[in-house]
């Protein structure tokens, strides 16, 4: 019996897994917003309504796609924070900045974290989902102000909070949307032009200066 149950999990967990990467391929294809359930259902050969057995809304879905990469997210720059020898504002802003620009999906995911994504989930989920990120926040955190000493005890979680803020505007603004984009190419409006990664850390090294002149007053 023991076999058994162990079997079925292992299969449920196994078919989750086909549907978030299923999800990601046709999300990295198009917009959220033209993702659609069926299209997901589609691709994984699987009826719509057994996606729902998994996650009973787009929003949870995406929700639990996020939430896996913000985890790879999270042990990859906690492993750059352990190994990172010049530990500098620059280093560490570029660090951050260089996390992102690899993670195409990942960062347009975390630009409608709050604003979408959180949206039509349950009370549960979001609950699990919280905890588990405020795990990952003080951990990272601690590793930040151990890196940067003019950080205080909870600065370090907080920055990263800060970054996201930064990601949410940043991100839209340097991704218009098509006929936006075409009018800023064709009518001179280049100031409206912005790439991501530069602003990013550019942000991120100005927010960190701005922390250590405030440490010292």
């Amino acid at each position: 019996m023991k076999k058994q149950r162990a079997t079925n999990s292992e299969d449920k967990l196994a078919k989750r897994q086909v549907i978030l990467t299923a999800a990601l391929q046709i999300f990295k294809r198009t917009s959220y917003n033209e993702v659609t359930m069926s299209a997901i259902a589609d691709k994984t050969k699987l009826a719509k309504g057994t996606l729902f057995l998994y996650f009973p809304t787009k929003e949870e879905l995406f929700l639990a796609l996020l939430e896996a990469q913000l985890i790879e997210w999270f042990d990859a720059v906690d492993a750059e924070l352990d190994s990172l020898e010049g530990k500098s504002i620059p280093a560490i802003a570029s660090l951050f900045a260089n996390s992102l620009d690899e993670r195409a999906e990942f960062t347009r995911l975390l630009a409608i974290h709050s604003t979408i994504l959180e949206q039509n989930v349950s009370y549960e989920s979001i609950f699990k989902h919280k905890q588990l990120i405020l795990q990952r926040l003080v951990g990272t955190g601690a590793r930040l102000e151990k890196s940067l000493s003019f950080l205080q005890a909870g600065q370090g979680a907080h920055f990263i909070l800060q970054c996201q803020a930064l990601v949410v505007g940043l991100w839209h603004l340097s991704d218009p949307a098509p006929t936006a984009r075409k009018v800023i190419e064709q009518e001179g409006l280049t100031a409206f032009k912005l790439d991501f990664n530069f602003e990013f850390k550019n942000a991120l090294t100005s927010l960190l200066y701005g922390i250590e002149k405030q440490s010292k007053s």
